[in-house]
């Protein structure tokens, strides 16, 4: 499994992102199977820099993993920021108008209709969200 430490700062979101597409290359994804995964990483990505760390900021671990044999990738994001587990968020009500709705909760909603399965753990004082993705 490769991973990357960077700053958990939003504008390191383009490294999360390259960093998984360069695990990608192997899988030879089509376009919209790849925007999906990248928007994931980028919504998950911002979601830990504004949240899980105060002002004395933090960083965020990513490990990536593909199984050539399966056609599939896990993505791991893990950060030692507040405990919180994203999955236990209120599903956003996407009927309504943008102006209606409440800013944020559309990072877990998508990582929700783009990945197979998400998991969250709390582990040796680290928040541990795991997405993985079938590309059969």
């Amino acid at each position: 499994m490769k991973q990357i430490d960077l700053a958990a700062d939003e504008k390191n979101y383009k490294e999360a992102q390259a960093f998984v597409r360069s695990q990608l290359l192997c899988l030879c994804l089509d376009g919209k199977a790849l925007k999906q995964l990248e928007l994931v990483v980028e919504e998950l990505f911002v979601n830990i820099s504004h949240y899980a760390y105060g002002k004395e900021g933090g960083s965020v671990r990513i490990f990536a993993e593909v199984d050539l044999i399966l056609r599939t990738v896990k993505i791991v994001f893990c950060d030692s920021g507040i405990p919180f587990n994203p999955l236990e968020l209120n599903e956003p009500d996407v009927t309504l108008s943008a102006d209606k709705r409440p800013v944020g909760g559309l990072g877990i909603f998508l990582a929700k209709k783009y990945m197979d399965k998400l998991e969250y753990k709390r582990s040796d004082g680290m928040n541990v969200l795991t997405v993985c993705k079938s590309f059969l």
